[in-house]
């Protein structure tokens, strides 16, 4: 269930009122309801609704057994018209977050972490979290709870998706009741706005010498302007699985000075798409440049000589024997179903993805390394020991 909006359309001064309206209102109960009188109330009934504000979406979620699906209707209705917000869980919310900064100053990895996305993203302030007090001190609860309320207010904006074993007549009955009753205004609808997050260009590395540990942690972030295509993001997790394969049998395996190592790249779609890739590992610190090197020369490789066909094998065999499975869940026609709604894709799609696997070839692969892993955007960031050289 989703809204097209989301937390973008919020101004900066709000932001972190935005951040932790849903928060709040999910710890805070409904009406004259706290959440510990709601589970009192429930109590051996299998039913949950909670709401979440992001960037782009609203979300209701929930779940329930159909015996217990009108308790769940009822949560949605709820969490649409009478949310809480209580005194003692707003000051509760805000001393966990100073608690939480005055513990990071002790953190050289997530201090490091918070420096390494500010590089990536250029500073931008939609991708910060609580970086200091004046952060805290923005959120009022007469504020958090209009940004909720302004979020919330129109049922119209909503699609609704309901997945598994439902009792039609019940189920109906339901939607009339709580459903067909939420406020709406069909006049009045929003769209999320592009926040321009863009990536930093160019090459560059950021080094600080201050890990407590003896290692290397190691994140090489690369990204370029896209155009996007469902083929292409199929693509691009199966060049993930197979490079990852490549990396772990050549630096893992053959490597014990690597502790752990994974890559991951995917091209976004909204409000743009862009292609990133992230490799992240752990190594000694003295082979921390060897192991770089290594990384940067599988990927040359591939783009050279491409794979050998076994690789890409695997890789169709594992999928295969992942969609036989999902799609036996709720989780797997949920997730899908919500995918192509919110980008107007036809539902065929959903079953046609792993005839699409089926059907990749070796040289759609090495193609794909060659035109996305080009290096001309790329960041090393590195969080080692002072003796690092």
């Amino acid at each position: 269930m989703h809204l097209v909006k989301g937390g973008s359309l919020e101004k900066d001064a709000d932001y972190f009122n935005a951040l932790s309206a849903d928060v709040i209102a999910g710890k805070s109960g409904y009406g004259d309801y706290s959440v510990d009188d709601i589970s009192r109330i429930n109590a051996g009934k299998i039913a949950e609704a909670w709401s979440s504000i992001g960037d782009l979406y609203e979300n209701i979620e929930g779940y329930g057994i159909q015996s217990d699906m009108e308790t769940a209707f009822e949560l949605i209705y709820l969490t649409f018209t009478q949310p809480r917000f209580e005194e003692n869980i707003f000051s509760n919310y805000k001393r966990e977050i100073n608690k939480n900064l005055e513990a990071k100053k002790s953190q050289p990895t997530m201090l490091y972490s918070e420096e390494l996305i500010d590089f990536l993203y250029k500073k931008h302030f939609r991708v910060q979290y609580f970086r200091n007090k004046n952060d805290i001190e923005s959120l009022t609860l007469k504020k958090l709870k209009t940004i909720y309320q302004n979020h919330f207010n129109n049922a119209a904006d909503f699609t609704f998706v309901f997945v598994g074993d439902i009792n039609q007549q019940d189920f109906e009955k339901n939607i009339v009741l709580y459903l067909a009753s939420l406020p709406a205004n069909a006049q009045k609808r929003d769209h999320y706005r592009d926040l321009e997050i863009n990536t930093r260009k160019g090459q560059h590395k950021v080094i600080r010498k201050t890990n407590p540990e003896n290692r290397s942690d190691v994140v090489l972030l690369l990204n370029k302007e896209s155009d996007f295509s469902l083929r292409k993001t199929i693509i691009a997790n199966a060049v993930s699985h197979i490079v990852n394969v490549k990396l772990n049998e050549l630096i893992r395996e053959e490597k014990s000075s690597v502790y752990s190592i994974s890559l991951n790249s995917f091209i976004s779609r909204i409000p743009k798409a862009k292609f990133l890739s992230v490799t992240s590992f752990t190594c000694d610190p003295k082979k921390t440049s060897e192991v770089i090197s290594l990384v940067n020369k599988t990927i040359e490789a591939i783009k050279i000589n491409g794979i050998e066909q076994k690789y890409l094998d695997n890789y169709k065999v594992m999928m295969e024997n992942y969609y036989k499975k999902s799609i036996k869940s709720n989780s797997f026609w949920l997730e899908n179903i919500e995918y192509n709604l919110k980008h107007q894709d036809s539902f065929e799609t959903i079953l046609s993805t792993l005839e699409d696997i089926k059907s990749i070839d070796k040289q759609e692969i090495q193609n794909f390394v060659k035109n996305y892993f080009t290096f001309e955007n790329y960041i090393q960031g590195i969080l080692t020991t002072k003796d690092y050289q």
